[in-house]
């Protein structure tokens, strides 16, 4: 029987939506930085612009699934695509986390708390 989620599709599907969502945090960075270059201009009082920062962060979601035995290449992709979409959307970035990770057979706290660190961080 044929595994229909091979790892090479779920890389693929995986690079996929985090450059979908890389795509749409530049296109919402690039809006807001729009619109604070117009406020600015408007106000000489405004202050300077916003920095967006990754919420995210994927070092503490390698170390959570090392301690547990859990580190492998499929976690560590989860990893670092999750903390690349928590730059546009933290909660659903987390939720999709969480969901991959019980599909690739972690233990669902060691899912949530790994994802936690993913996400919000």
């Amino acid at each position: 029987m044929k595994n229909s989620l091979s790892v090479r599709r779920f890389g693929a599907a995986t690079a996929l939506t985090a450059l979908t969502l890389v795509g749409g945090g530049v296109a919402m960075a690039s809006t807001a930085s729009a619109s604070t270059v117009a406020a600015t201009s408007v106000s000489a009082s405004a202050s300077a612009e916003a920095v967006v920062t990754p919420d995210g962060d994927a070092t503490g979601c390698y170390s959570v699934l090392y301690n547990f035995d859990e580190l492998t290449t499929s976690t560590k992709l989860v990893c670092v695509t999750t903390a690349v979409a928590a730059v546009v959307n933290a909660s659903a970035a987390y939720g999709h986390c969480v969901f991959t990770m019980s599909g690739l057979g972690v233990n669902s706290r060691v899912a949530v708390a790994a994802c936690t660190f993913a996400a919000f961080n």
